[in-house]
């Protein structure tokens, strides 16, 4: 079970933000190792009242039941919360997509932190440059702009379909979407709790490859043993490091030169410490 929702990507574009929060809790549900089933909904905006905001209703209605019909999640609830206002300013427009899914075998349960060192770690999914809405964007220039990440629906269910197979056959040992904050976050969040380090090697340039938040991405880790198969199946999945036993993160560039060098317990301290940082 998950719940799911960037209200900036709605923000930007409702009928795409609509689509990637039901997109983004099917892949949570993957990762999980089940299959995803239903949703249920919160559709939280401001007054229905304005045009605009009636348009960013509607939108994300139309763009969240297209994810829906091409994920096979059909809506089986819900509730909506309008006239979300503070001094006449609405808020994000912001649809909660809470799924339900099935792990037919307990064998298929997965979890999203790396098991053991000598894993070799996989990317599924090319980065662009997809920074509208992003955390780093937020962090950056302190308010949002741009167009949202893309979601190209059919290309989402092929990798969905790809990754639940390939972990029902047995060939994944850790499996986590790539999300907010891009591949930098999703990689720190593998190591968290583990004892472990990853070193990796990125092909394009940094930024993009490190912080984009492109869509319908994931980050796997395979048994030395069962990378032939995992390949077979995953075709889109391409080899960026291995798991190694110093809890270390080290990101390098294609011609071996150091992007990025952090202790694993600095960038846990850092996630724990995210909200008491910004509520002072």
């Amino acid at each position: 079970m998950t719940t799911d929702c960037n209200s900036r990507y709605l923000y930007l574009d409702p009928e795409t933000g609509g689509k990637i929060a039901v997109a983004e809790a099917a892949r949570n549900i993957v990762c999980a190792g089940g299959k995803p089933l239903a949703i249920t909904d919160c559709l939280n905006f401001g007054s229905p009242e304005k045009p605009e905001i009636f348009w960013q209703l509607e939108k994300a209605v139309e763009g969240m039941s297209e994810a829906c019909k091409t994920l096979q999640t059909p809506v089986i609830g819900g509730n909506v919360s309008l006239y979300n206002e503070t001094n006449g300013t609405a808020i994000y427009p912001t649809p909660v997509v809470g799924m339900v899914g099935l792990i037919e075998d307990v064998a298929h349960i997965t979890k999203q932190t790396f098991e053991q060192a000598g894993d070799y770690i996989y990317v599924v999914g090319k980065a662009n440059n997809d920074f509208g809405g992003s955390e780093l964007q937020k962090m950056l220039e302190g308010r949002i702009f741009g167009k949202a990440p893309e979601i190209d629906l059919a290309v989402e269910q092929k990798r969905q379909q790809a990754i639940l197979q390939a972990i029902k056959n047995g060939t994944v040992q850790s499996a986590h979407d790539i999300s907010e904050g891009g591949l930098a976050v999703a990689l720190s969040e593998c190591l968290f709790g583990t004892g472990l380090g990853a070193d990796i090697k990125v092909e394009g340039p940094a930024v993009c490859e490190l912080f984009s938040e492109t869509q319908s991405r994931y980050v796997l880790s395979v048994k030395p043993e069962h990378q032939s198969l995992f390949e077979t199946i995953a075709t889109d999945a391409v080899c960026v490091g291995r798991v190694v036993d110093e809890p270390l993160l080290t990101i390098r560039s294609a011609d071996n030169e150091l992007i990025l060098q952090a202790q694993v317990r600095e960038l846990e301290k850092a996630w724990k410490g995210a909200i008491p940082c910004l509520l002072k």
